[in-house]
């Protein structure tokens, strides 16, 4: 059971009311306090609010006032105090609670509050969002939209809460959605809630805990007998310049927004080596990065040019069909893209290779080779987590060569 008071906590002559939520839960006792809009004096508070005899009607008429305020968001709170679990019960839980009561509908801001409807705004309005972003937001708006066609209500960011995590990866699953799959929509989910909470629209004290667990996907990377399997292939024209492009973004661990831009100008000698410095498009990452002999090859080969660009979808296709020339067609475990939704599953493994191939190539090559912080430095990854996902060595791995350094055993 939980109670309400009011507090006047201030050396003003005019001030507004603290309200304070007592309540206990497994046997712990709990105040909770929070800022209100009531306005009052502190004479009327101090004298007048619990008096028993008053003669004067404004006084009598301001009490009036005052007490229906006080009970209506009294009544509120513990309204909402009934609906929610004790142990979620917070400073923040009564702070949005509150919010909640004054602004209820924020018609005022011209804002939708249907889940759906903010996606939408959110990536209409936003300029500094780029276009593989917004691409990847539509498709979880139309994830919301779909799930809506089963609902009575549009669904509405406040009711973003604990059991709409539960139906909604419920329905994800229901539809053959993979796990990882879901916990991205979460993730943008919750980033769009957000966005709206900072712009006055009211969210669950619950959003916080809207997700769901993401596991490293099982991505795919070339060894050393593969590249040396592409690098001894006899092809020219287009299947040329894609197949020196893989090797770069090996060579390189750059994403194909940026290793698709490179180009000799990018490019300076101090004494023998070779340093390439652009800015990275998704990061804004100023790189400076050292040219390994291998990416120099390429060039060299070339008279020190690099390959023709082209578009990435081209790029994404042709080479698979390289990889499947270099024999590589070992069947793995993957994802690849059916039917627009990434599917779990048993693959010739050249039907798995993209452009991002070569980050994890090269995180995984090299790993042995350099410290964690210069290959972190060179991918562009801010922190070693991030960079983790990349290197695909095992611990059994791992240990080995560890062990083999301990005992001076040579490759």
């Amino acid at each position: 059971m939980a109670t309400i008071n009011f507090l006047y906590r201030s050396n003003k002559p005019e001030a507004k009311l603290i309200l304070r939520l007592l309540f206990r839960h497994e046997g712990i006792d709990y105040v909770i306090a929070g800022n209100t809009k009531i306005s009052v004096s502190k004479e009327y508070w101090s004298k007048y609010h619990k008096a028993q005899r008053i003669s004067d009607l404004d006084i009598l008429n301001t009490r009036t006032e005052i007490n229906n305020k006080i009970n209506k968001i009294s009544n509120y709170i513990l309204k909402e105090f009934e609906n929610c679990n004790p142990k979620h019960i917070d400073k923040e839980w009564l702070k949005l609670t509150i919010d909640s009561y004054y602004n209820p509908n924020n018609e005022k801001s011209g804002l939708p509050n249907e889940l759906y409807k903010y996606f939408e705004h959110y990536f209409n309005t936003n300029k500094e969002l780029k276009i593989g972003s917004i691409k990847k937001l539509k498709v979880i708006a139309n994830y919301i939209k779909r799930y809506e066609e089963g609902l009575k209500d549009p669904l509405l960011i406040k009711n973003i809460d604990l059991k709409f995590k539960l139906n909604f990866e419920n329905y994800m699953t229901s539809n053959n959605y993979d796990a990882n799959t879901i916990s991205v929509a979460f993730k943008n989910i919750r980033t769009i809630c957000n966005d709206a909470r900072k712009n006055g629209l009211e969210t669950s004290y619950q959003l916080s805990d809207v997700k769901s667990k993401y596991t490293a996907p099982d991505d795919i990377y070339l060894t050393e007998d593969e590249i040396t399997k592409i690098k001894e292939l006899k092809l020219s024209g287009t299947l040329e310049n894609v197949r020196d492009w893989l090797l770069i973004a090996c060579y390189s661990a750059q994403r194909i927004s940026d290793f698709m831009r490179f180009n000799t100008d990018m490019i300076t000698k101090d004494e023998e080596t070779y340093l390439l410095e652009f800015s990275q498009e998704k990061t804004k990452t100023n790189m400076v990065i050292p040219l390994s002999p291998e990416f120099i090859e390429v060039l060299n080969k070339r008279n020190f040019q690099f390959p023709k660009s082209m578009p990435h979808q081209i790029f994404n296709k042709l080479v698979k069909n390289i990889c499947f020339e270099a024999g590589i067609v070992e069947i793995v475990e993957g994802s690849k893209k059916i039917d627009n939704r990434q599917v779990k599953g048993m693959y010739p493994k050249y039907e798995l290779v993209s452009a991002h191939i070569g980050r994890r190539t090269f995180a995984t090559l090299f790993w042995n080779k350099y410290s964690i912080s210069e290959l972190k430095y060179i991918t562009g990854h801010s922190t070693e987590k991030s960079f983790s996902v990349y290197m695909k060595k095992g611990n059994r791995e791992i240990a080995l060569a560890i062990a083999k350094k301990y005992y001076n055993v040579k490759k």
